[in-house]
Parts: C-alpha cells; sequence; structure tokens
C-alpha cells in the first residue's frame, strides 16, 4: 500500500498527484483471494501481478484488500485495473468498497447470491460486463482489446463523502495516426459512507464459462 510511482498511462490523465495512493499488486500477501467451488482453487495463476483465470464454470471469485485509509492518511487511492480476456461465454467484473467484508465461504454459487451480498453494507460498485469480444460499461459497448485499462480514482478529503472519477481507457495499436490513448469512457460518481478508518476493496469475477483455451487476465 502507498505505492507513490504511478504508471505512466495515470499520470497522462491527471492522475499523478504528490497524495495519490495506488493499489497494490495482486499477490497473495496483498490480497485475499476466495473462490466459491472448491474444485477450482488451483485454476488460477499469478505472475509478477496478473491474475489469470482459465477453464472453470458457475464460479464466483473475490479478490478484497482492506486498507486503513485514517491510520495511512490517505486522500487520494487510484486502482489502475489493466484487463483483457479470450472468452465466449459472459462474465462480469464489479469493483465494490464496503466496511464489511465480503465472504462466499457459506456456498455462494450463484450471481444473485453474490450480488445481494456486496450491496449489503455497499459504498461503491462498479461492474464491467464482458461478451464474446465486447466490453460494456453502463451500455456502451467496446470491443475487447490487448490493452484495456479501467482507472479508477477515489478521493477521500470530504468528510463522510467518497467521491471517484472512472476512466475506461484502449490502446488502439492499430491506428497509427493517434498515437495517444483514448479516453473511451469517463464518469463520476459520488458515495456516502460513514466509517473513514478502513474500506474493504473487492475485485469480483463472476464467470458463466472459462474453457481451458480461454482466459482472463487482470493486472493492477
Amino acid at each position: 500500500m502507498g505505492n507513490i510511482n504511478i504508471h505512466n498511462v495515470s499520470c497522462n490523465y491527471n492522475m499523478c498527484l504528490d497524495d495519490l495512493y495506488e493499489v497494490d499488486w495482486f499477490s497473495e500477501q496483498n490480497w485475499k483471494i476466495n473462490i466459491s467451488n472448491k474444485k477450482y482453487i488451483n485454476n488460477y495463476s499469478i505472475k509478477k501481478g496478473k491474475f489469470i483465470l482459465s477453464n472453470m464454470n458457475n464460479v464466483n471469485i473475490i479478490l478484497n484488500k482492506k486498507i486503513k485509509i485514517n491510520e495511512r492518511k490517505i486522500k487520494k487511492l487510484l486502482l489502475p485495473l489493466f484487463f483483457n480476456f479470450k472468452a465466449k461465454c459472459e462474465f462480469n467484473i464489479l469493483i465494490n468498497i464496503s466496511n464489511n467484508d465480503i465472504n462466499i465461504d457459506n456456498n455462494i454459487d450463484n450471481d444473485n447470491d453474490i450480488n445481494n451480498n456486496t450491496l449489503q453494507n455497499n459504498i461503491f460498485s462498479f461492474k464491467i460486463k464482458c461478451v464474446e469480444n465486447n466490453i460494456y460499461l453502463n451500455n456502451i459497448i467496446f470491443k475487447n482489446n490487448n490493452k484495456n485499462l479501467l482507472n479508477i480514482l477515489f478521493n477521500f478529503e470530504h468528510q463522510n463523502i467518497i467521491s471517484s472519477k472512472i476512466i475506461f481507457i484502449q490502446d488502439d495499436k492499430d491506428d497509427k495516426n493517434d498515437k495517444d490513448d483514448k479516453e473511451n469512457f469517463i464518469l463520476k460518481k459520488n458515495n456516502l459512507y460513514y466509517d473513514n478508518e478502513y474500506i474493504n476493496l473487492s475485485i469480483i469475477i463472476q464467470i458463466n464459462k472459462l474453457e481451458s483455451n480461454e482466459y482472463i487476465k487482470l493486472n493492477l
């Protein structure tokens, strides 16, 4: 926690600030990993911060991190989530903030259960829906790319309010006339919260079907 070396792509979008903390990259030491179906407990790998999934059906995965906002005096927090995939069936990525732990030990194994669970005491949520080679953000459709980036900047400076700025960026390597990444989608949100001691940040992946020759890759 508390990385100051922000990715260059983040600085390009006015997120390179002195008081900006960046979420730790994925590792079994920094994140709590929970899988709803225990037979898929070994169907993931983590390599240099990249979380890779393959060959699993009807399963939910939760990556959870408790962040002590008050103790670390965090005012601005950046979640730079890179993702790409090869998958025919639908899957969802939910980004959630709450003051409670999300636990799927008790056989939460479908979308309705996990959605009800995440909505309880929820502070912030955002959903990425992926079907075949399409990405849906608030019903806006984008084509999958080798470099999809969802930057979320959280601001805790105002008491009892989390302000967030969500930016979706794609690096279009096929467009030779455009040297810069494109801001494809921007959304701003304000959410109330009443406990500024800590937050639980969760990234939830809901998978219908993922074959052995398919994959989902997430990277911080």
